[in-house]
Protein backbone atom coordinates (compact mmCIF):
# COMPACT_ATOMS: atom_id res chain seq x y z
CA UNK A 1 0.00 0.00 0.00
CA UNK A 2 2.32 2.89 -1.04
CA UNK A 3 4.93 2.39 1.43
CA UNK A 4 2.27 2.01 3.92
CA UNK A 5 2.72 -1.05 6.71
CA UNK A 6 -0.84 -1.98 7.43
CA UNK A 7 -0.33 -5.54 7.86
CA UNK A 8 2.63 -4.84 9.95
CA UNK A 9 -0.12 -5.55 13.24
CA UNK A 10 1.33 -8.50 15.19
CA UNK A 11 -0.28 -9.19 18.73
CA UNK A 12 2.15 -11.09 20.97
CA UNK A 13 3.97 -10.62 24.80
CA UNK A 14 4.47 -7.33 25.83
CA UNK A 15 2.63 -5.55 22.93
CA UNK A 16 -0.06 -3.02 23.60
CA UNK A 17 -2.98 -4.28 21.65
CA UNK A 18 -5.30 -1.41 22.27
CA UNK A 19 -2.77 0.94 21.42
CA UNK A 20 -1.89 -0.92 18.00
CA UNK A 21 -5.22 -1.40 16.74
CA UNK A 22 -6.00 2.55 17.30
CA UNK A 23 -2.78 3.03 15.97
CA UNK A 24 -3.60 1.09 12.81
CA UNK A 25 -6.88 2.13 12.55
CA UNK A 26 -5.74 6.16 12.44
CA UNK A 27 -3.35 4.97 9.28
CA UNK A 28 -6.90 3.89 7.75
CA UNK A 29 -8.72 7.22 8.17
CA UNK A 30 -5.61 8.82 7.08
CA UNK A 31 -5.95 6.52 3.70
CA UNK A 32 -9.29 6.94 3.42
CA UNK A 33 -8.80 10.70 2.71
CA UNK A 34 -6.78 9.79 -0.24
CA UNK A 35 -9.10 7.35 -1.65
CA UNK A 36 -6.43 4.37 -1.36
CA UNK A 37 -8.52 2.57 0.96
CA UNK A 38 -12.01 2.19 1.18
CA UNK A 39 -13.98 1.02 4.47
CA UNK A 40 -16.53 -1.71 4.30
CA UNK A 41 -18.55 -1.46 7.62
CA UNK A 42 -20.05 -5.12 8.49
CA UNK A 43 -23.38 -4.20 10.42
CA UNK A 44 -24.33 -7.43 11.41
CA UNK A 45 -22.94 -10.78 11.26
CA UNK A 46 -25.29 -13.91 11.51
CA UNK A 47 -23.80 -17.78 11.93
CA UNK A 48 -26.29 -20.83 12.07
CA UNK A 49 -25.53 -24.23 12.47
CA UNK A 50 -27.13 -26.51 10.19
CA UNK A 51 -25.24 -29.90 10.80
CA UNK A 52 -22.76 -31.71 12.76
CA UNK A 53 -21.16 -34.83 12.06
CA UNK A 54 -18.16 -35.37 14.51
CA UNK A 55 -15.10 -38.22 14.19
CA UNK A 56 -12.12 -38.38 16.46
CA UNK A 57 -10.12 -36.33 13.99
CA UNK A 58 -12.52 -34.60 12.13
CA UNK A 59 -15.74 -32.40 11.80
CA UNK A 60 -18.21 -32.00 9.42
CA UNK A 61 -20.30 -28.63 9.62
CA UNK A 62 -22.90 -27.00 7.42
CA UNK A 63 -23.39 -23.62 7.89
CA UNK A 64 -25.18 -20.74 7.29
CA UNK A 65 -23.92 -17.21 7.14
CA UNK A 66 -25.99 -13.65 6.95
CA UNK A 67 -24.28 -10.70 7.03
CA UNK A 68 -25.28 -6.97 6.01
CA UNK A 69 -22.43 -4.34 5.40
CA UNK A 70 -22.09 -0.99 4.16
CA UNK A 71 -20.11 0.54 1.60
CA UNK A 72 -19.84 4.22 1.76
CA UNK A 73 -17.11 4.56 -1.21
CA UNK A 74 -19.01 3.10 -4.22
CA UNK A 75 -17.97 4.37 -7.72
CA UNK A 76 -20.40 4.59 -10.43
CA UNK A 77 -19.56 1.22 -11.50
CA UNK A 78 -20.54 -0.12 -7.58
CA UNK A 79 -23.58 1.53 -8.02
CA UNK A 80 -24.74 0.20 -11.93
CA UNK A 81 -23.82 -3.33 -9.95
CA UNK A 82 -26.77 -2.73 -7.22
CA UNK A 83 -29.35 -1.53 -9.43
CA UNK A 84 -28.67 1.95 -8.72
CA UNK A 85 -30.21 4.19 -11.74
CA UNK A 86 -26.80 5.26 -13.79
CA UNK A 87 -27.88 8.85 -14.60
CA UNK A 88 -27.79 8.93 -10.84
CA UNK A 89 -24.36 8.97 -10.85
CA UNK A 90 -24.16 7.55 -7.55
CA UNK A 91 -24.69 10.70 -5.87
CA UNK A 92 -25.16 10.76 -1.79
CA UNK A 93 -26.05 13.36 0.52
CA UNK A 94 -24.49 14.51 3.48
CA UNK A 95 -25.43 11.51 5.76
CA UNK A 96 -24.18 9.11 2.66
CA UNK A 97 -27.35 8.45 1.33
CA UNK A 98 -28.37 7.77 -2.27
CA UNK A 99 -29.80 10.50 -3.79
CA UNK A 100 -31.68 8.44 -6.46
CA UNK A 101 -32.26 5.17 -4.64
CA UNK A 102 -32.06 1.60 -6.88
CA UNK A 103 -34.23 -1.45 -6.47
CA UNK A 104 -34.84 -3.52 -3.67
CA UNK A 105 -34.55 -6.88 -4.12
CA UNK A 106 -32.15 -10.01 -4.91
CA UNK A 107 -28.87 -8.58 -7.42
CA UNK A 108 -25.75 -10.00 -9.13
CA UNK A 109 -22.05 -10.33 -7.13
CA UNK A 110 -21.47 -6.95 -6.07
CA UNK A 111 -18.23 -5.03 -6.69
CA UNK A 112 -17.23 -6.04 -3.03
CA UNK A 113 -18.23 -9.54 -1.74
CA UNK A 114 -16.64 -11.64 1.28
CA UNK A 115 -14.83 -14.81 1.36
CA UNK A 116 -14.83 -16.81 3.95
CA UNK A 117 -11.29 -18.71 4.94
CA UNK A 118 -11.46 -22.05 7.01
CA UNK A 119 -8.03 -22.44 8.11
CA UNK A 120 -8.52 -25.99 9.41
CA UNK A 121 -10.75 -27.35 6.37
CA UNK A 122 -9.58 -30.80 5.41
CA UNK A 123 -7.80 -31.28 2.21
CA UNK A 124 -8.55 -34.98 1.68
CA UNK A 125 -12.34 -34.61 2.68
CA UNK A 126 -12.50 -31.62 -0.14
CA UNK A 127 -12.53 -28.15 -0.19
CA UNK A 128 -15.68 -26.08 1.42
CA UNK A 129 -18.79 -26.28 -0.85
CA UNK A 130 -20.78 -23.60 -1.47
CA UNK A 131 -24.04 -24.79 -1.99
CA UNK A 132 -26.27 -21.33 -1.76
CA UNK A 133 -25.16 -17.53 -2.26
CA UNK A 134 -27.19 -14.91 -2.41
CA UNK A 135 -27.15 -11.11 -2.17
CA UNK A 136 -29.56 -8.67 -1.91
CA UNK A 137 -29.81 -5.02 -1.93
CA UNK A 138 -31.97 -4.33 1.78
CA UNK A 139 -31.76 -0.54 1.86
CA UNK A 140 -31.95 1.05 -1.69
CA UNK A 141 -31.08 4.83 0.06
CA UNK A 142 -28.28 3.69 2.45
CA UNK A 143 -27.30 1.25 -0.28
CA UNK A 144 -26.96 -1.73 3.00
CA UNK A 145 -26.31 -5.20 1.03
CA UNK A 146 -27.25 -8.68 2.58
CA UNK A 147 -25.31 -11.59 1.89
CA UNK A 148 -26.64 -15.33 1.91
CA UNK A 149 -24.70 -18.14 1.97
CA UNK A 150 -24.90 -21.47 2.98
CA UNK A 151 -21.47 -23.76 3.31
CA UNK A 152 -20.33 -26.99 4.05
CA UNK A 153 -16.91 -27.93 4.96
CA UNK A 154 -15.13 -30.94 6.95
CA UNK A 155 -12.56 -29.22 9.33
CA UNK A 156 -9.55 -31.36 9.95
CA UNK A 157 -8.32 -30.28 13.36
CA UNK A 158 -8.06 -32.73 16.65
CA UNK A 159 -11.30 -32.41 18.48
CA UNK A 160 -11.29 -33.07 22.64
CA UNK A 161 -13.84 -35.39 23.54
CA UNK A 162 -12.41 -36.16 26.87
CA UNK A 163 -15.51 -33.93 28.61
CA UNK A 164 -18.01 -36.28 26.42
CA UNK A 165 -20.74 -36.21 26.66
CA UNK A 166 -20.27 -32.14 27.73
CA UNK A 167 -17.63 -31.16 25.22
CA UNK A 168 -16.80 -27.82 23.39
CA UNK A 169 -15.70 -27.59 20.12
CA UNK A 170 -14.34 -24.79 18.22
CA UNK A 171 -15.26 -23.34 14.88
CA UNK A 172 -12.75 -20.53 13.16
CA UNK A 173 -13.25 -19.40 10.11
CA UNK A 174 -12.15 -15.46 8.64
CA UNK A 175 -13.84 -13.30 6.74
CA UNK A 176 -11.65 -11.10 3.68
CA UNK A 177 -12.03 -8.65 2.00
CA UNK A 178 -12.78 -9.63 -2.25
CA UNK A 179 -13.28 -7.83 -5.29
CA UNK A 180 -13.85 -9.02 -9.14
CA UNK A 181 -10.54 -9.09 -11.53
CA UNK A 182 -12.58 -6.63 -13.74
CA UNK A 183 -13.15 -3.93 -11.06
CA UNK A 184 -10.91 -1.03 -10.40
CA UNK A 185 -10.63 -0.27 -7.27
CA UNK A 186 -8.98 0.88 -3.94
CA UNK A 187 -7.50 -1.27 -1.11
CA UNK A 188 -10.97 -2.81 0.81
CA UNK A 189 -10.68 -2.53 4.43
CA UNK A 190 -12.81 -4.24 6.73
CA UNK A 191 -14.54 -2.81 9.82
CA UNK A 192 -16.79 -5.45 11.49
CA UNK A 193 -15.77 -4.25 15.16
CA UNK A 194 -19.58 -3.06 15.71
CA UNK A 195 -21.32 -3.51 19.01
CA UNK A 196 -24.86 -5.45 17.79
CA UNK A 197 -22.93 -8.89 16.18
CA UNK A 198 -25.68 -10.99 16.24
CA UNK A 199 -25.54 -14.06 18.82
CA UNK A 200 -25.28 -17.14 16.55
CA UNK A 201 -27.71 -19.98 16.91
CA UNK A 202 -28.04 -23.34 16.15
CA UNK A 203 -30.74 -25.50 14.28
CA UNK A 204 -29.34 -28.59 15.69
CA UNK A 205 -30.54 -31.13 18.30
CA UNK A 206 -27.44 -32.39 19.24
CA UNK A 207 -25.02 -29.50 19.00
CA UNK A 208 -25.59 -25.43 20.30
CA UNK A 209 -23.90 -22.50 19.86
CA UNK A 210 -22.96 -21.21 23.46
CA UNK A 211 -24.27 -18.40 25.03
CA UNK A 212 -22.92 -14.86 23.82
CA UNK A 213 -21.83 -13.32 20.89
CA UNK A 214 -19.08 -14.97 18.16
CA UNK A 215 -15.34 -14.49 19.99
CA UNK A 216 -14.42 -11.55 17.13
CA UNK A 217 -10.63 -10.59 17.11
CA UNK A 218 -9.68 -7.13 15.29
CA UNK A 219 -9.51 -6.72 12.04
CA UNK A 220 -5.91 -7.97 11.67
CA UNK A 221 -4.37 -8.26 7.61
CA UNK A 222 -7.63 -7.47 6.14
CA UNK A 223 -8.87 -10.22 7.72
CA UNK A 224 -11.82 -10.50 10.33
CA UNK A 225 -11.06 -13.47 12.25
CA UNK A 226 -14.47 -15.71 14.41
CA UNK A 227 -14.38 -18.69 16.47
CA UNK A 228 -18.02 -19.72 17.70
CA UNK A 229 -18.28 -21.96 20.46
CA UNK A 230 -20.27 -24.79 20.21
CA UNK A 231 -21.10 -27.42 22.86
CA UNK A 232 -23.08 -30.53 22.33
CA UNK A 233 -26.58 -31.35 24.17
CA UNK A 234 -25.59 -33.73 26.27
CA UNK A 235 -29.20 -35.36 27.20
CA UNK A 236 -29.90 -37.52 24.69
CA UNK A 237 -26.69 -39.99 26.26
CA UNK A 238 -27.79 -38.72 29.90
CA UNK A 239 -31.41 -40.31 29.35
CA UNK A 240 -30.81 -43.21 26.81
CA UNK A 241 -27.20 -44.57 28.29
CA UNK A 242 -26.21 -43.17 31.80
CA UNK A 243 -29.47 -43.00 33.58
CA UNK A 244 -30.40 -46.44 32.06
CA UNK A 245 -27.15 -47.99 33.60
CA UNK A 246 -27.30 -46.32 37.05
CA UNK A 247 -30.85 -47.87 37.41
CA UNK A 248 -29.53 -51.18 36.50
CA UNK A 249 -26.32 -50.93 38.65
CA UNK A 250 -29.42 -49.97 41.77
CA UNK A 251 -31.04 -52.99 40.85
CA UNK A 252 -27.60 -54.21 42.74
CA UNK A 253 -29.38 -53.36 46.12
CA UNK A 254 -31.94 -56.26 45.79
CA UNK A 255 -29.29 -58.71 46.24
CA UNK A 256 -28.97 -57.36 50.42
CA UNK A 257 -32.44 -58.73 51.20
CA UNK A 258 -31.44 -62.19 49.90
CA UNK A 259 -29.96 -65.09 52.44
CA UNK A 260 -26.40 -63.95 52.76
CA UNK A 261 -25.58 -67.60 52.80
CA UNK A 262 -27.80 -68.20 49.36
CA UNK A 263 -24.27 -66.86 47.25
CA UNK A 264 -25.54 -68.36 44.54
CA UNK A 265 -28.78 -65.89 44.45
CA UNK A 266 -26.71 -63.04 45.44
CA UNK A 267 -23.88 -63.62 42.89
CA UNK A 268 -27.12 -64.70 40.03
CA UNK A 269 -28.60 -61.51 40.00
CA UNK A 270 -25.14 -59.40 40.41
CA UNK A 271 -23.80 -61.37 36.98
CA UNK A 272 -26.90 -60.85 35.55
CA UNK A 273 -27.10 -57.10 35.87
CA UNK A 274 -23.25 -56.82 34.60
CA UNK A 275 -24.37 -58.84 31.58
CA UNK A 276 -27.21 -56.64 31.18
CA UNK A 277 -25.37 -53.62 31.81
CA UNK A 278 -22.56 -54.89 29.08
CA UNK A 279 -25.08 -55.86 26.38
CA UNK A 280 -26.71 -52.37 26.80
CA UNK A 281 -23.46 -50.24 26.44
CA UNK A 282 -22.52 -52.38 23.27
CA UNK A 283 -26.00 -51.71 21.96
CA UNK A 284 -25.50 -48.21 22.24
CA UNK A 285 -21.25 -48.14 20.97
CA UNK A 286 -22.22 -46.78 17.39
CA UNK A 287 -23.76 -43.65 18.89
CA UNK A 288 -20.13 -43.01 20.66
CA UNK A 289 -17.14 -40.97 19.73
CA UNK A 290 -14.60 -44.02 18.83
CA UNK A 291 -11.85 -42.62 20.47
CA UNK A 292 -8.41 -43.75 22.48
CA UNK A 293 -8.87 -42.00 25.72
CA UNK A 294 -11.51 -42.00 28.13
CA UNK A 295 -13.93 -39.17 28.17
CA UNK A 296 -16.42 -38.54 31.58
CA UNK A 297 -18.77 -40.78 30.22
CA UNK A 298 -16.45 -43.82 29.89
CA UNK A 299 -15.69 -42.71 33.77
CA UNK A 300 -19.14 -42.95 34.73
CA UNK A 301 -19.38 -46.45 32.94
CA UNK A 302 -16.58 -47.53 34.27
CA UNK A 303 -17.62 -46.18 37.37
CA UNK A 304 -21.03 -48.16 37.61
CA UNK A 305 -19.24 -51.63 36.72
CA UNK A 306 -16.87 -51.01 39.34
CA UNK A 307 -19.61 -51.08 42.06
CA UNK A 308 -21.15 -53.82 40.29
CA UNK A 309 -17.97 -55.85 40.99
CA UNK A 310 -17.53 -54.73 44.95
CA UNK A 311 -21.00 -55.96 45.43
CA UNK A 312 -19.69 -59.09 44.29
CA UNK A 313 -16.98 -59.38 46.39
CA UNK A 314 -18.78 -58.14 49.22
CA UNK A 315 -21.19 -60.77 48.18
CA UNK A 316 -18.38 -63.63 48.56
CA UNK A 317 -17.28 -62.44 51.85
CA UNK A 318 -20.31 -61.71 53.76
CA UNK A 319 -21.09 -65.81 53.08
CA UNK A 320 -17.63 -66.21 54.69
CA UNK A 321 -18.77 -64.51 58.25
CA UNK A 322 -21.01 -66.00 60.89
CA UNK A 323 -25.23 -65.22 60.68
CA UNK A 324 -24.45 -61.92 62.74
CA UNK A 325 -21.51 -60.49 61.37
CA UNK A 326 -22.97 -61.22 57.91
CA UNK A 327 -26.04 -59.18 58.41
CA UNK A 328 -23.47 -56.64 60.05
CA UNK A 329 -21.37 -56.37 57.25
CA UNK A 330 -24.30 -56.09 54.98
CA UNK A 331 -25.98 -53.01 56.96
CA UNK A 332 -22.83 -51.43 57.00
CA UNK A 333 -21.69 -51.72 53.25
CA UNK A 334 -25.02 -50.97 51.71
CA UNK A 335 -25.41 -47.65 53.92
CA UNK A 336 -21.73 -46.48 53.45
CA UNK A 337 -21.43 -47.25 50.01
CA UNK A 338 -24.43 -47.07 49.07
CA UNK A 339 -24.82 -44.04 50.29
CA UNK A 340 -21.25 -42.36 49.00
CA UNK A 341 -22.65 -43.90 45.46
CA UNK A 342 -26.01 -42.07 45.48
CA UNK A 343 -24.21 -38.81 46.56
CA UNK A 344 -21.87 -38.98 43.63
CA UNK A 345 -24.50 -39.23 40.84
CA UNK A 346 -27.11 -36.73 42.79
CA UNK A 347 -24.16 -34.12 42.92
CA UNK A 348 -23.59 -34.91 38.92
CA UNK A 349 -27.32 -34.97 38.05
CA UNK A 350 -27.34 -31.61 39.81
CA UNK A 351 -24.87 -29.94 38.14
CA UNK A 352 -26.03 -31.25 34.39
CA UNK A 353 -29.95 -30.10 35.60
CA UNK A 354 -28.52 -26.94 36.26
CA UNK A 355 -26.57 -26.71 33.63
CA UNK A 356 -23.12 -25.86 35.71
CA UNK A 357 -20.12 -25.32 33.41
CA UNK A 358 -18.08 -27.54 36.06
CA UNK A 359 -18.38 -30.76 33.33
CA UNK A 360 -17.28 -28.86 30.71
CA UNK A 361 -13.79 -28.02 29.51
CA UNK A 362 -12.86 -24.01 29.89
CA UNK A 363 -13.92 -22.16 26.87
CA UNK A 364 -11.71 -19.51 27.54
CA UNK A 365 -8.58 -21.98 27.20
CA UNK A 366 -10.22 -23.42 23.99
CA UNK A 367 -10.37 -19.97 22.37
CA UNK A 368 -7.15 -18.14 23.59
CA UNK A 369 -5.28 -21.92 21.83
CA UNK A 370 -6.47 -20.16 18.68
CA UNK A 371 -6.54 -16.82 19.16
CA UNK A 372 -2.77 -15.68 18.53
CA UNK A 373 -3.10 -12.90 15.41
CA UNK A 374 0.29 -13.29 13.55
CA UNK A 375 0.23 -12.31 9.62
CA UNK A 376 1.68 -16.19 9.50
CA UNK A 377 -1.81 -17.81 10.15
CA UNK A 378 -3.86 -15.20 8.86
CA UNK A 379 -2.48 -14.68 5.64
CA UNK A 380 -1.19 -18.86 4.21
CA UNK A 381 -1.90 -19.94 1.30
CA UNK A 382 -2.99 -22.81 2.41
CA UNK A 383 -6.40 -21.69 3.94
CA UNK A 384 -9.69 -23.01 2.36
CA UNK A 385 -11.53 -20.15 0.74
CA UNK A 386 -15.16 -19.84 0.05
Amino acid sequence: MDGEDLDGLEIGPGVDVQKAVFDRRQRILDLEKTKKIRTVRISKKEIFLLEVIDTERCMRVKLHLQMTWYDMDYTEEDATDLSVPQESNAARDANGNFLIAGKVGEIAQPAWYPTFNFPTASPIHGLPTVIRDDYSLNNAKSGQIGCDREIVVTLDQDLDHSSFPFDRQTIEFQIRANTPANVQSPRVELDAMSTNAAVPQSKVEEWEFMEGELALFSCLHNTVRLVAGIERNPSYYIWNLAAVLIAITAMAAHAFWIDPFDLSGRLGLNFTLVLTAVAFKFSLANNLPKITYLTKLDLLVLGNFAALALCGIEHVFASSLSEDDAATFDSFFLWVFGSFWFLIHLVLFMLYAFKIDSLRPDWDNQVLNIATLTKKNIKSSNIASV
